[in-house]
């Protein structure tokens, strides 16, 4: 069987202070890169918003801008899905989330958020059938968290800049029996196309998406990733 690739871990120039690509341009690479569509998962952390945004209708709206430029510039042959990294002032753990809508973005989702932590945060999470993963939870600085908190981890970020110690974080992943992620962390053109997972068919909803994760996805495991 032939395989689609897909995309679950990238940042753009829009919203990510550390992204380097604008979301159409973004959709434009992974696109000649052979992926069938990939999820923005643009950081919503304490560099996130300009101090002039203080309501959360504000902040909200300038977060899904990424998500809507690639939309608008993806196609029909190429699906763009919205998904978040969390980082909450607790510590410095990051957090991928996914069954994200722009409806509940503007409407569940506020201006403390990143004042929750992960106890407050986990427990919404299930509460709306959220899924969240702790991304790269063995680089230097970051936590492990209590597994019963998690739905998954990135077992494999591909993160040229970065030492994610993947190894440790798939044998960790298979200790609790949690779910698995693999994605580009995309920031810069370089990085796109090397993680990400497989899938039979296209996903065209963020339910699509999660549906795959929790079934156990097939990750894009490039030679070399460590």
């Amino acid at each position: 069987m032939e395989y689609l690739k897909f995309e679950t871990h990238c940042h753009t120039e829009e919203v990510s202070a550390c992204g380097r690509v604008p979301a159409a341009d973004m959709v434009k690479l992974y696109k000649a890169a052979g992926y069938s569509g990939m999820c923005i998962t643009d950081h919503i952390n304490p560099w996130t918003f300009p101090d002039e945004l203080k309501s959360w209708e504000e902040m909200s709206r300038y977060f899904l801008q990424s998500y809507r430029n690639a939309k608008a510039a993806a196609g029909d042959d190429f699906d763009v899905l919205l998904g978040a990294e969390f980082h909450f002032h607790e510590n410095n753990n990051d957090y991928l989330v996914y069954g994200l809508t722009e409806e509940f973005v503007e409407k569940e989702l506020a201006a403390d958020i990143l004042d929750w932590g992960i106890l407050r945060f986990s427990a919404f999470c299930r509460a709306n059938g959220l899924l969240l993963i702790q991304a790269h939870p063995f680089r230097s600085n970051m936590q492990v968290n209590d597994p019963a908190l998690l739905d998954g981890v990135e077992v494999l970020n591909c993160h040229p800049r970065h030492d994610s110690r993947n190894f440790i974080a798939e044998h960790w992943a298979n200790r609790f029996g949690l779910l698995k992620t693999s994605g580009s962390d995309a920031h810069q053109p370089e990085d796109v196309g090397t993680g990400g997972i497989y899938v039979k068919k296209r996903l065209y909803t963020i339910e699509d998406l999660v549906s795959e994760i929790r079934s156990g996805a097939k990750l894009i495991r490039p030679a070399g990733a460590v």
